[in-house]
This record gives C-alpha cells, sequence and structure tokens, in this order.
C-alpha cells in the first residue's frame, strides 16, 4: 500500500477533511453503473490534528462536486468517507500477492471551493491563465512536460 495513505486505515468508515487540487472527472462502472470519480493532486487529510500529505486520489461518488464547476487546478475541501478496498495488481508484488489493501476516499460533502486558478490570474489578464491551463491538462494526459516536448517537436518536423 502506498505508505501516505497507510496512515488513514485507522480512520476505515469515518469520515476526514481533505483539501487538494482537482485535476479531472472521469468514470468507472461498477455492476453497470457509472461511477463518477475525481481525480485530486497535492492532496492533504486533515485528521488527529495533522496535515497527512497523501498525494494523488481518485475520489469515488464524486457528483457534488460537478455542482462546483470546477477546472483544472481548483482548490477545494470537503470531507469524505474512507473505505478499504482489495487492489488488484497486473504482477505479483516483492510477498507474491495479487492484491494488497488499500484506502479510498469517496461521497465527498461540505464541498468548499478554496481557490479557483483562473480567476486568481484573471485581474491581470484571463487569456494565458485559461493557456497555461490547459497545457498543463496537456502535458498530464500525454504522460509529462517532456512528452509534450517531444510532441510539438513531432508537429513541428511533419509539416
Amino acid at each position: 500500500m502506498n505508505d501516505r495513505r497507510h496512515a488513514l486505515l485507522g480512520h476505515v468508515d469515518q469520515r476526514i477533511e481533505i483539501s487538494g487540487m482537482f485535476e479531472r472527472f472521469s468514470f468507472v462502472t461498477y455492476n453497470l453503473r457509472d461511477i463518477r470519480t475525481a481525480l485530486l493532486q497535492d492532496v492533504y487529510a486533515h485528521v488527529d490534528g495533522k496535515n497527512l500529505d497523501i498525494g494523488h486520489i481518485w475520489l469515488q461518488h464524486a457528483d457534488p462536486l460537478k455542482h462546483c464547476n470546477l477546472t483544472y487546478g481548483d482548490r477545494i475541501h470537503c470531507e469524505c468517507r474512507v473505505t478499504e478496498y482489495k487492489k488488484r495488481l497486473r504482477v505479483p508484488n516483492s510477498d507474491g500477492l495479487l492484491s494488497v489493501t488499500s484506502v479510498s476516499l469517496s461521497w465527498p460533502t461540505d464541498v468548499e471551493v478554496l481557490s479557483r486558478l483562473q480567476r486568481n490570474v484573471e485581474d491581470h489578464d484571463a487569456g494565458p491563465a485559461a493557456l497555461i491551463g490547459e497545457v498543463r491538462g496537456l502535458a498530464s494526459r500525454v504522460g509529462g512536460y517532456e512528452e509534450l516536448c517531444k510532441l510539438i517537436e513531432v508537429l513541428r518536423t511533419s509539416s
């Protein structure tokens, strides 16, 4: 299990406060139903008087976030339920296991938008701020900034 999330195991079936940066929405299909998920980056769990850095996490049943009109880079704060699940691995881990116990966050409530990336820069010039958000999103979809630079070079040489 991700060592960063290990501390959340003591809070299974409890609600905790988290804050993080919204990246994007997606869906997972479970029992023929699409469940909205949200990818959050730079996530901190606020438990036991500490701020635990848990990195990124996919928030399950994230429909309440849709009503906040989130875009890439918006920072949010909410309460979520902690659950544990068996994560299937494609290859055995170092212990020879094909599944491990992992932690998931779901059912966000009391959602608050702490800041919006584009609105913070909007007073100066909304054009570049919107473009920066789009470039960051594109870079994450193609595998990082180096891959984006390679893609740009291919486009440059092919035309």
